[in-house]
Formats: structure tokens, sequence, C-alpha cells
């Protein structure tokens, strides 16, 4: 707002997948009695929606088959599990088959040459 002040914007979630921490913190609020009526409200319909359970691959971290197929196993194993989480979900939300083939070769080479892509 000015020098001194500053201001945040606290609206509805917005239609995204929920991933583990998000679940988690659900889980927390009930457990606290502090769920709303419309937080319960976002979670079923994320529910319906199937964007509940998008991530849930991403945050076991299961490599698809796609990119298991060209990726050094042992250099990825080395790699932090919140790095491979960010890599994965970048993967997963590739809208179009080229994008993905270009973001998987992209993981497995940075992977093979022991760098890091840019965080996602």
């Amino acid at each position: 707002m000015d020098d001194a002040r500053t201001a945040q914007l606290i609206a509805p979630r917005k239609q995204q997948a929920w991933s583990k921490t998000y679940k988690d913190r659900v889980e927390r609020l009930r457990n606290a009695g502090r769920m709303h009526p419309a937080g319960e409200a976002a979670v079923s319909e994320s529910r319906k929606s199937g964007l509940w359970n998008f991530f849930d691959d991403v945050d076991a971290l299961f490599v698809p088959e796609d990119l298991s197929a060209i990726l050094d196993h042992e250099k990825w194993k080395e790699l932090a599990p919140s790095y491979r989480r960010n890599v994965l979900r970048w993967i997963k939300l590739a809208k179009k088959p080229t994008t993905r083939r270009k973001r998987l070769t992209a993981a497995a080479d940075a992977t093979r040459l022991n760098k890091k892509l840019p965080q996602m």
C-alpha cells in the first residue's frame, strides 16, 4: 500500500490440483475444528473434479514410464526429493504432448549432466 504498510488479498481458492501439503493442511484444520463450510465445499468439489488426487503420483515421487525410459536413475535418486517433485509436477502440467516431450528431454538431460533445471 505504501512504504510502511502492505496488503494481502485473501480470496477463495482457485480450482487447481491439491498437493500433499495442502491435503495435510485440510486435515490439521479439520482436527482443530477450524475447517469452514466453504473449505469443505472446495474439497468436495475438487474430489468430484479429480483435482484432489491429481498430484498423488507426483507426491509419491513416481517416475512416469516415458521419463523412466530416458532417465539416469542413479543420478535422479541423488537429487533432493523437493526438486524431483517440482520436476515431476512441471512435466505433469504440460498441456500438449510436444511440450511434455520437451520437458522430459530437458529433465533427463539436466540430470545426466548433473545440472538442475530452474525452479518451475
